[in-house]
């Protein structure tokens, strides 16, 4: 599998809680036809408390896992919690404390555990 990676912004945010997924599409092919074959979608909730100018959340896909990426205020402390439902979200720290040094921040999973969803969230502090 080759890593590939995307990357979205949010230019239009107001405080509140977002909630983003990304998935991959193929095109299968088949003696029937053709269609569009999505894989399951990696999820991530963003909570939004002070106005910024945008969010950016990325993902970068790599054999085995993925990294999250978002925009940062260096010095600030985040944590990435997950869950595998969001009703009720049960959300657990997966990450511990990370402290931003620049104006993007990231957090690797170098091994995907399971196939069912599960859901992120990036916090602060």
């Amino acid at each position: 599998m080759a890593a590939s990676g995307y990357r979205n912004t949010d230019d239009e945010v107001t405080p509140g809680a977002y909630y983003y997924m990304v998935r991959g599409v193929r095109v299968e092919t088949n003696p029937s036809g053709s269609y569009y074959n999505a894989s399951e979608g990696v999820f991530a909730n963003v909570n939004v408390v002070a106005l910024p100018a945008s969010i950016s959340l990325g993902i970068n896909l790599q054999p085995g896992g993925f990294t999250l990426c978002w925009n940062s205020l260096p010095g600030m402390t985040y944590r990435v919690l997950a869950s595998a439902s969001l009703s009720p979200p049960n959300w657990t720290n997966v990450s511990g404390a990370i402290l931003a040094t620049g104006s993007t921040t990231a957090w690797s999973v170098s091994t995907v555990l399971s196939n069912s969803p599960c859901f992120y969230e990036i916090a602060s502090p």
